[in-house]
C-alpha cells in the first residue's frame, strides 16, 4: 500500500476503473429511465443546466428582425400546405366516391335486369330490395343520359386537382428557401454568438473546462438545431396540420364521423408532445456523453506521439468505447420510445377505419335514409381522414428532429445566456482609465490564489516595484509564484487582497484591454497560429510593416532560420507550429514581442526553447530594447539574469532575498546555491558561430507547410487508398454483426407494407424499431471506435498535414458518424417501408391494368430524378459545409489554447471577425438554395399531378372499354397510396446526400494502408534485445517538405548501456533522430538498425514497448497522477505494476512527496491538458511514467528545460539512477550542457545536420574544438 511520508496513514490511491465509473448507475424511477436521469456523475454546471429545458419558441430566441419575417412567411406557408392537402384528398376522395357512386348505380342496372334471381335478398336492407326489383326502363334510360354529366364532375374534380397540385408546387418550393435561408442564418448567427462569448470568458472558466466542450457545441450540437428549425420543421408542422385540416374538411361532410376523428387526433397529439418531451431530455444527456467522448478523442489525437510511443492507443480507446455505451443506452432507450408511441399511432389509425366502419354500419341501420351518410361522403371521409392520421405517424417521426435540436440547444443557450460574470470584461466600463505614463508599478503586499485552488497561496503578502528603464528579474524553483506575477499583471486575473499600482494607480482602475496593448509578453510556451510566419510577427503590431516585421526577425535571430525556408515570411506554419522546432517557435514568438514595442515587457523563461547561440543574440537584443521600458524577467537560467537591476528570489509564493547579482552572491544565500548549482558543471554554454557554415541560407531545417494544396482530409487522393462506387454499401459490411436485426427488421418493414392487419402492425411496429435501433447504435458505436483506431493508425506523417490536424479529425469523426446514424437509426425504417409499398402496390397496378400503370411509373422515374438531384447538390454543400466547419473549428481550439496570448495581443476582435468570415461562407448560394426549392416543389406536387393525370387518362380508357370502373378505382387507391410512400422517402432525401459523403470519407480512411503499419502481422519481435543502435547512411526529410534534407549519410553507433548526449543549435535535426527511433518517420535512405535487425522490420508494438521517450512539452491527461504514471501499461503487461512500484518511480523523479501532500494523493485529477499542475510537476510525472516502463532505451528531449536549477539537478540524479541497469542505453538531447557531461558520448551537430565532432566530455575538451569553446565561453 502507498504511504504517506511522515505516517502510515495510507494515500487513497484506491484502484479506479474508469469503466465501472461511467457505467455506475443512479437509482431510478421506470419514467426516469425514459427520461435519461444522470447515469454519469455531472459537473456542477451541468446538473444546474440539466433541471432547464429549451421550449420550441426559444429555439428562435436568436432570429433578427429578417429571420422572423421569414419565419412568419415560412409558418403562413407551412399553414397554407397544412391546408392544401387534406383539401386535395377531399377532392381524391370525390373522385373516389364519384367512381364508386357509379359503380353502385351500375350495380343496380345489373341486378334489376336479374332480379329477383341475381340478388341476395339476405344480404341488402329491404328499401334497397325494392329498388332493385322494381327497376324499369325509364330508371335504366336515366342511367345512361346521366353518363355525361358523370364525366363533366369528374374533369371539373380533376381541374381543381392539378390547380392544388400547382399551388403546393409554388408554396413548398418557397417554404423550403424560407426555412433553409433563416435556419443558415440563425445558427451562423449561433454559431458567431458562441464563439465570442466563449473568447470572453475568464481564465478561471477556461482552467475548468475542456476545449472539446466547446467545438461540440459549436459543431455537433449547432447541426441539430439546424435540422430542427429548418426543412425538418416546415414537414413537421405541415404534417400536423394536416390531420387538423382534415378534422374541420370531415366536419362539413358528416360531423358525427368528423368528432371520432377529433377524438383520436387529440390522443395522437397527446402521444407525440409526449415523445417530444421524452426525447429532448435523453437527448440532453446523449449529447453531453458524446462530447465526453469527443474529449477523449480529442486528448488522444493531440498527443499523438505520446499516445504511440507509450503503446497507449488501448487505453485511449478503451475510454473512448465507455462513453461510448454510454451513448448507446441512451439511443437505445429513445429508440425504444419512439417504437412503442409510433407504433400506437399507427394502430389508432387503422382502429379508426374499423371504427368507422361499425358506426357507419350502426348509422346505416338505426338512422333515416335522409340522415344517412352518402357513399360519396364515406369514401371522402375514408380517404382524408385515414391519410392524414397515417401522416400524422410522420409528424412523430419529424418532431424527433425538433426535439434534438432542443436538447442540444440546452447547453448551448445556457452558455450564451449564462450570468455575464463569468465573462472576463465584466468591468471593463468604458470611464475606465485609459492613459498612463509607465514610469513604475508596485506591489503592495499583494496576496493571490488561483479560484481553481482557493486555499492555496500562489503569492503571499509580497512587495517590489518595478522601475522604468530598469530590469527586474524573480527566480525560484518551480511553483514558487512567479509566473503567477505575470499573470496579475496583465490582469489574467486580480488579487485576492493588498494592491498592485501602475504609476500610483490601482491596476484594476485601467481599462483591461488598453493595458495589455501595452504590455508585450513571451511566455515558456510559444503560443504560435496556424497562419504565415509574417502573420505571426504582424500580430504583435497591426500597424508594422514588412520591414518592421523582419527588422524584429533579425533581432530575435530568426532572420536566417525564415529565409532558408521556400516561402520565407509567407511560409504557412501548420497547426500549434508543429511544423517547426521548438527553438525556431520562441524566436517567433521573441520577433512578435520586439515588434510590439510596448513600454511593458514580460519575459516568462523566453530563452527555455533556444540553443546558447540564440540565446545570447537574444540577450543582446534584449538589452538594447530595454532601454525606456518596465522589463521583468522570470528565469531559472541564472546566466540570463546576470546584469538585471534587481533580481527577487521567489519561494513558495514569499520574497525570501532581493539585490542585483554582485549583492546576492556576497549574501551568500539561497541565490548564490542556486548559482553554484549551475556552474557546478560549468553550466552556461555559447554556441559561438563556429556552428554555422558561411552560407545560412543553405540550413535544412524541419519540415514547414508553404501552404501547398493538401489532400482531404479523408484523403480521397491518396495513392494508398482506392475510390469505392458504392461507399455506403461497403460501409455496411461493418453491421455484419448485427445482420440478423437489420434482416429481422427488413422483413418485418417488407411485411408490414404488404399486410394491414391490425396484429402485424403491432408485431412489425414493436419489433422492427427494436431491431434498427440495436443494429444502429451498434453498428455507429463500432464505426466511431475502428474510425477513431484508424486515425491512430495512420503515421505521424499523415497527421502533420493542415488537413489532417486533431481538431479537424474529431470534428470529422463526429460529423461523419451522426450523418451516417441519421439514416440509419429511424429513416431507413420508413424508406425500407416505402420501398416496400411502391413495389407491391406497383406489381399489383401492372397486373389489374398495366397502361394505367405506365403512368404512375413515370411519375415514379420523375420523382426519382428529383430525389437524386437533391441527393447530389446536397452531398456538394456537405462537403463544402464540413470543409468550413472543420477550419472553423480548428481556430476555435487554436484560440482556446493560446488564449492568454490572444487576450494579451488584444487579438479577440480579429479572430472573432475570422471566424465570422469562415462561417458566413457556409451560407448557401441563392441559386443554390432557388434550385432546390425547385426540385423540393416538384418533389411535393409530383404525385398530386400524377393523380390527377392518372384520372384522367383513367376516365379515357374506361369511355374506350379498356378498363372497368372497379378495376379503376383499385388502381387509383393503389396510385395514392403510391404518391404517400413517395411522401414517406422525403424525409431521408437529404440524409442519403449527407451520408453518401460521410461513407465515402469513411471507407477511404479505412481501406488506407498506413506507411507505418502498427498492425501488421508479420512483422519480426525479436526474443532477446541487446539495445544496440546503429545508424548507416541515414538520410531523411520529413514528408510534408521532401525537398529539404534534415539529415544526410548521417552514420553513427550507439552501444548497449551507453548514454549518448546530440548537442547543437535548434533546427540541426537532433529531435529528428528521436523522431526515427520512436517510428514516427522511417528514413529515406540508408538503414537505422535495432540490434542488426532493420528496424523497418521489427513490429511496431514491440520496438516502442523498449522506449520510454521524455519530451520537452509534458503531455498529461485529464485523469488521475496514478493513471497518468500507469498510461500505456495497462494493455501491454501481463500485470499492472504495484503501488509500490509506482511510489519508487515517483520518488526517482522527485514528485512523491509533492503528490503525498494532496488531499487526494495519487487519486488527484490532474485537469484538462494537466492544467492543475506546474511545467516542472507535469514533466516529473512524465519521467515517473517513462521509468515505471522499465524500457531498455531511454530517450530524453530536453527532459528537464522545463524544470528549475534544484529540480533539475534531482532529476539528472534521477536518471543516473535509472540507468544503472547496465543493458539500457539512453539518448538525451539538450541545450543544457550541464545534463550531458557524464555521457559516454557527445555528438555535436552543425545547422546541416552533420556530427562535426563526438567523444566524451574530457575527450572533447581536450581536442579544444567546437565543444571546448561552448564550455569555455562565459568565462570569457
Amino acid at each position: 500500500m502507498f504511504k504517506r511520508k511522515q505516517s502510515d496513514a495510507s494515500i487513497p490511491l484506491l484502484s479506479h476503473n474508469e469503466n465501472e465509473s461511467i457505467q455506475s448507475k443512479n437509482k431510478s424511477t421506470l419514467f426516469g429511465k425514459f427520461y435519461g436521469e444522470k447515469i454519469e456523475t455531472s459537473t456542477t454546471n451541468e446538473k444546474s443546466s440539466s433541471r432547464k429545458t429549451v421550449s420550441f419558441i426559444e429555439l428562435f430566441q436568436f432570429a433578427d428582425k429578417w429571420d422572423i419575417l421569414l419565419l412568419i412567411i415560412g409558418f403562413s406557408l407551412s399553414f397554407i400546405q397544412g391546408f392544401i392537402f387534406p383539401w386535395m384528398l377531399y377532392l381524391l376522395g370525390r373522385l373516389c366516391g364519384t367512381f364508386a357512386q357509379r359503380v353502385y348505380d351500375q350495380c343496380l342496372f345489373v341486378a334489376s335486369s336479374q332480379c329477383p334471381f341475381g340478388i341476395d335478398i339476405n344480404t341488402i336492407p329491404y328499401n334497397q330490395y325494392y329498388k332493385l326489383c322494381h327497376s324499369n326502363n325509364s330508371a335504366i334510360q336515366s342511367l345512361m343520359e346521366d353518363y355525361p354529366d358523370f364525366h363533366k364532375r369528374i374533369y371539373h374534380l380533376i381541374v381543381k386537382l392539378i390547380v392544388l397540385a400547382c399551388i403546393q408546387f409554388f408554396v413548398s418550393g418557397i417554404s423550403y428557401m424560407v426555412f433553409t435561408t433563416t435556419s443558415k442564418r440563425q445558427t451562423n448567427r449561433i454559431r458567431q454568438l458562441l464563439f465570442r462569448t466563449i473568447l470572453n470568458k475568464t481564465l478561471t472558466y477556461f482552467d475548468t473546462h475542456s476545449s472539446t466542450e466547446w467545438y461540440m457545441k459549436l459543431s455537433s450540437n449547432i447541426d441539430h438545431i439546424a435540422l430542427g428549425i429548418g426543412d425538418k420543421l416546415t414537414t413537421f408542422i405541415t404534417t400536423s396540420l394536416y390531420s387538423l385540416f382534415g378534422m374541420i374538411i370531415c366536419l362539413f361532410i358528416y360531423w358525427p364521423l368528423a368528432v371520432l376523428l377529433f377524438i383520436i387526433i387529440f390522443w395522437n397529439f397527446f402521444l407525440i408532445n409526449y415523445l417530444s418531451t421524452v426525447i429532448t431530455r435523453i437527448s440532453v444527456d446523449e449529447m453531453r456523453t458524446y462530447a465526453k467522448a469527443g474529449g477523449v478523442a480529442q486528448e488522444g489525437l493531440s498527443a499523438l506521439r505520446t499516445v504511440l510511443v507509450n503503446n497507449a492507443v488501448g487505453f485511449i480507446i478503451k475510454r473512448y468505447t465507455n462513453y461510448l455505451d454510454l451513448v448507446q443506452q441512451y439511443t437505445k432507450k429513445k429508440s425504444i420510445v419512439f417504437g412503442l408511441i409510433h407504433s400506437t399511432l399507427k394502430i389508432v389509425t387503422y382502429l379508426f377505419y374499423v371504427i368507422c366502419l361499425i358506426t357507419v354500419i350502426f348509422i346505416f341501420r338505426h338512422f333515416s335514409e335522409k340522415n344517412q351518410p352518402s357513399i360519396n361522403d364515406i369514401l371522402t371521409i375514408l380517404t382524408v381522414a385515414g391519410i392524414c392520421l397515417g401522416l400524422v405517424t410522420q409528424a412523430g417521426a419529424f418532431s424527433v428532429f425538433v426535439s434534438e435540436a432542443k436538447g442540444a440547444a440546452v447547453d448551448v443557450f445556457a452558455m450564451l445566456n449564462e450570468d455575464k460574470t463569468t465573462n472576463e470584461d465584466i468591468n471593463d466600463d468604458k470611464h475606465l482609465r485609459t492613459e498612463a505614463s509607465f514610469n513604475n508599478i508596485q506591489f503592495n503586499h499583494a496576496t493571490f490564489t488561483y479560484p481553481s485552488r482557493p486555499t492555496t497561496y500562489a503569492l503571499n503578502d509580497i512587495s517590489f516595484s518595478l522601475d522604468r528603464g530598469n530590469t527586474v528579474a524573480l527566480v525560484g524553483h518551480s511553483g514558487s509564484g512567479k509566473s503567477s506575477c505575470i499573470q496579475l499583471l496583465t490582469r489574467f486575473y486580480d488579487v485576492t487582497s493588498g494592491e498592485i499600482l501602475l504609476d500610483g494607480i490601482n491596476l484594476t482602475d485601467y481599462n483591461r484591454q488598453w493595458l495589455r496593448q501595452h504590455i508585450a509578453i513571451v511566455n515558456q510556451d510559444a503560443a504560435i497560429f496556424s497562419t504565415t510566419i509574417f502573420n505571426n510577427i504582424q500580430y504583435g503590431n497591426a500597424k508594422a510593416t514588412r520591414k518592421d516585421v523582419i527588422e524584429a526577425a533579425k533581432q530575435a535571430n530568426a532572420h536566417t532560420f525564415i529565409m532558408a525556408l521556400p516561402n520565407e515570411y509567407d511560409t504557412m506554419i501548420g497547426s500549434r507550429g508543429f511544423n517547426l522546432s521548438g527553438g525556431e517557435r520562441q524566436r517567433i514568438v521573441l520577433a512578435r514581442a520586439l515588434i510590439q514595442q510596448a513600454p511593458i515587457l514580460l519575459l516568462d523563461e523566453p530563452t527555455s526553447a533556444l540553443d546558447s547561440h540564440s540565446e545570447v543574440l537574444f540577450q543582446q537584443a534584449l538589452y538594447r530594447s530595454c532601454q525606456d521600458r518596465i522589463v521583468l524577467i522570470v528565469a531559472h537560467r541564472l546566466s540570463t539574469i546576470r546584469k538585471c537591476s534587481h533580481i527577487y528570489l521567489l519561494d513558495h509564493g514569499q520574497i525570501v532575498e532581493s539585490g542585483n547579482h554582485e549583492s546576492l552572491m556576497t549574501l551568500q544565500g539561497l541565490y548564490f546555491k542556486l548559482v553554484q548549482a549551475q556552474q557546478q558543471y560549468n553550466a552556461t554554454e555559447i554556441v559561438t558561430d563556429m556552428l554555422s557554415d558561411d552560407n545560412d541560407n543553405e540550413m535544412r531545417y524541419r519540415h514547414v507547410s508553404s501552404g501547398d494544396k493538401n489532400v482531404s482530409l479523408l484523403n480521397t487522393n491518396d495513392t494508398t487508398s482506392t475510390k469505392t462506387k458504392y461507399p455506403f454499401f461497403t460501409l455496411l459490411k461493418l453491421a455484419r454483426p448485427e445482420y440478423n436485426y437489420i434482416i429481422i427488421g427488413s422483413i418485418i418493414c417488407l411485411i408490414y407494407s404488404g399486410f394491414d392487419v391490425l396484429y402485424s402492425i403491432l408485431l412489425g411496429y414493436s419489433v422492427k424499431h427494436a431491431n434498427f435501433a440495436v443494429a444502429a447504435t451498434a453498428f455507429i458505436k463500432r464505426l466511431r471506435i475502428k474510425a477513431l483506431t484508424a486515425f491512430f493508425r495512420q503515421e505521424v506523417g499523415w497527421h502533420d498535414r493542415q488537413e489532417n490536424n486533431s481538431t479537424a479529425l474529431c470534428v470529422r469523426l463526429s460529423t461523419d458518424a451522426d450523418d451516417v446514424k441519421r439514416l440509419l437509426n429511424i429513416r431507413i425504417i420508413f424508406v425500407i417501408q416505402a420501398i416496400g409499398t411502391l413495389f407491391i402496390g406497383t406489381i399489383i397496378g401492372l397486373i389489374i391494368n398495366w397502361r394505367l400503370m405506365l403512368i404512375v411509373n413515370i411519375q415514379l422515374i420523375i420523382y426519382a430524378l428529383v430525389v437524386a438531384g437533391i441527393i447530389y447538390i446536397n452531398e456538394r454543400n456537405t462537403i463544402v459545409h464540413n470543409k468550413i466547419v472543420q477550419e472553423a473549428t480548428t481556430l476555435t481550439v487554436e484560440c482556446i489554447s493560446n488564449i492568454r496570448t490572444v487576450r494579451q495581443l488584444g487579438k479577440d476582435k480579429d479572430f472573432s471577425n475570422q471566424y465570422n468570415a469562415l462561417i458566413d461562407q457556409t451560407e448557401l448560394p441563392t441559386q443554390t438554395i432557388v434550385v432546390l426549392g425547385f426540385l423540393s416543389g416538384i418533389r411535393h406536387s409530383i404525385g398530386r399531378f400524377a393523380v390527377g393525370i392518372l384520372y384522367a387518362v383513367g376516365l379515357k380508357f374506361v369511355d374506350d372499354k379498356l378498363l372497368s370502373l372497379d378495376e379503376m378505382t383499385i388502381v387509383f387507391v393503389y396510385a395514392i397510396f403510391i404518391s404517400v410512400g413517395t411522401m414517406i422517402t422525403e424525409m431521408a432525401a437529404a440524409e442519403i446526400g449527407r451520408t453518401g459523403t460521410a461513407s465515402r470519407n469513411f471507407v477511404n480512411l479505412f481501406e488506407r494502408q498506413s506507411l507505418i503499419d502498427i498492425e501488421a502481422s508479420n512483422k519480426h519481435k525479436p526474443n532477446s534485445f541487446n539495445s544496440d543502435i546503429n545508424f548507416d547512411q541515414v538520410t531523411f526529410s520529413y514528408p510534408t517538405r521532401p525537398h529539404i534534407k534534415i539529415l544526410d549519410h548521417l552514420s553513427m553507433q550507439i552501444h548497449r548501456g551507453q548514454t549518448i548526449a546530440l548537442v547543437g543549435p535548434s533546427g540541426c535535426g537532433k529531435s529528428s533522430i528521436i523522431q526515427l527511433l520512436t517510428r514516427f518517420y522511417d528514413v529515406d535512405d540508408g538503414h537505422l538498425f535495432i540490434d542488426n535487425n532493420d528496424i523497418r522490420s521489427l513490429d511496431v508494438d514491440w520496438w516502442r514497448s523498449q522506449i520510454g521517450l521524455v519530451n520537452q512539452e509534458p503531455i498529461l491527461f485529464d485523469t488521475t497522477i496514478k493513471e497518468n504514471i500507469l498510461f500505456g501499461c495497462q494493455y501491454h503487461s501481463e500485470s499492472l505494476p504495484t503501488d509500490e512500484q509506482i511510489i519508487q518511480v515517483a520518488k526517482l523523479a522527485k514528485i512523491h512527496d509533492f503528490i503525498c501532500s494532496l488531499p487526494q494523493a495519487y487519486e488527484t485529477n490532474v485537469g484538462v491538458e494537466g492544467t492543475q499542475m506546474s511545467t516542472g510537476q507535469k514533466q516529473r510525472i512524465v519521467i515517473a511514467r517513462c521509468l515505471l516502463r522499465q524500457t531498455k532505451v531511454l530517450l530524453f528531449d530536453e527532459a528537464t528545460s522545463a524544470l528549475d536549477t534544484v529540480n533539475e539537478q534531482l532529476i539528472q540524479q534521477a536518471l543516473e539512477e535509472a540507468h544503472l541497469n547496465e543493458n539500457s542505453t539512453t539518448i538525451i538531447v539538450a541545450h543544457r550542457l550541464s545534463t550531458i557531461q557524464r555521457c559516454n558520448m557527445i555528438y555535436v551537430f552543425n545547422n546541416q545536420g552533420d556530427i562535426i565532432e563526438s567523444g566524451t566530455h574530457e575527450t572533447l575538451l581536450a581536442l579544444k574544438g567546437i565543444y571546448y569553446r561552448m564550455i569555455t565561453a562565459f568565462n570569457h
